[in-house]
């Protein structure tokens, strides 16, 4: 086949692998359109579900943020640590408390004493122990307390280097040397021994009224608080916060616990309307009554309390409550005036490691004591 006049052939420019680069080209570019024609409607759905997105993350972190606040308010945490304590308190839930107390009178002969304390209770039985160093007169006197309360009403104690406490306070003071001499039978048979204390025993010598005792743990023991009672009393403390916050502290960690920090203050008036309004609850009127919860003479004192405080430098109330369990972890009070200074701080864990509490063996009985006291005081008796 002849080909035209005047026409120069292309010359195909090729592949290595021998195919026309042209077609190459266009298969390329045909793809590249393919693919954006198709990406092009995808963008402003992809944006819309973004944006839907964000909107919706920002609106639930607003409510989650409404919501952390106004369960962290102090109010709520105050009136969460009141209900949820009293309830396992009425449940016998195990508890255990630590802490120390500093006192230092500032008269004439300063005195100043330091006590470490350790507490556990269970149910209806319950143990402690307390160190007491004592500073009087450049002499320091050591001392150590140890209770037990079982359920059926005994009571046992224990009063650890009581001789020697005895000897140094006469060493300073040797006008109590007479009663020394005197009293030493009794030291001596009390001095580190456990010694129990039954309900008749109170009941003869000091005139303690156990009837109304009992009357009283019978109504606590019989005490019932359901779920609806517990939010009614929050409600009624949320309305007479007789506990008020003044300051928000920083929140820190005690007794492994991430805890809010709060400087409380106390209002008598509103103690009262709590207590009449709580004793009108069916569920607790019987306990509020049978011990005494109520009435003029609490009121009173709680009043007198408050009014004494108020003449005075008023003490420094701080109490921690666990963000988690909506309990209290820590509380301190701290008094200071020109005569005193005292600092009181405890801490407590609720539901801590399984405990038992038993009665301690070889105990003396207080009779023995009775006895041994009748026998001095008659002794004094006759010689005077």
């Amino acid at each position: 086949m002849e080909k035209p006049i005047g026409h120069t052939p292309e010359k195909q420019t090729r592949h290595s692998s021998g195919r026309p680069a042209v077609r190459s080209s266009i298969s390329i570019v045909g793809r590249s359109l393919g693919r954006s024609s198709l990406s092009v409607p995808k963008r402003p759905r992809v944006k819309l579900f973004v944006g839907i997105m964000l909107i919706a993350g920002c609106l639930l972190a607003s409510l989650a943020m409404a919501a952390t606040y106004i369960n962290n308010r102090p109010e709520k945490v105050l009136a969460d640590a009141l209900t949820n304590t009293t309830g396992d308190l009425l449940d016998g839930t195990p508890i255990s408390a630590t802490g120390n107390l500093v006192f230092e009178s500032k008269g004439e002969q300063p005195v100043k004493v330091w006590v470490t304390f350790d507490s556990r209770a269970s149910a209806e039985n319950s143990a402690g122990s307390a160190t007491i160093r004592v500073l009087y007169s450049g002499k320091v006197l050591n001392l150590k307390a140890s209770t037990i309360i079982l359920g059926n009403g005994d009571y046992y104690f224990k009063i650890e280097n009581l001789k020697q406490a005895i000897a140094d306070v006469t060493d300073v003071q040797p006008v109590f040397s007479t009663y020394a001499l005197y009293t030493d039978p009794i030291v001596a048979k009390l001095d580190n021994k456990w010694v129990k204390v039954t309900k008749d025993d109170l009941n003869q010598p000091s005139g303690v009224d156990t009837e109304s005792f009992d009357k009283c743990m019978t109504a606590l023991k019989n005490l019932d608080i359901s779920k609806t009672d517990q939010q009614e009393i929050k409600k009624i403390f949320k309305q007479n916060q007789f506990i008020r916050m003044v300051e928000s502290l920083k929140s820190e960690k005690v007794a492994g616990e991430d805890s809010f920090h709060y400087k409380l203050d106390f209002n008598g008036n509103a103690f009262k309307n709590f207590a009449n309004l709580v004793a009108a609850n069916d569920s607790l009127k019987t306990a509020m009554y049978d011990c005494r919860l109520v009435g003029e003479t609490v009121h009173s004192e709680f009043k007198y309390t408050i009014s004494q405080n108020s003449k005075e430098k008023k003490p420094v109330v701080e109490l921690w409550v666990s963000k988690n369990s909506r309990r209290p972890t820590k509380l301190r009070l701290n008094q200071s005036n020109q005569d005193l200074t005292a600092d009181f701080s405890t801490e407590f864990k609720m539901k801590p490691k399984v405990f038992t509490i038993e009665k301690p063996a070889g105990a003396i009985s207080i009779d023995s004591l009775k006895t041994d006291l009748e026998k001095i005081t008659a002794s004094n008796i006759s010689n005077l």
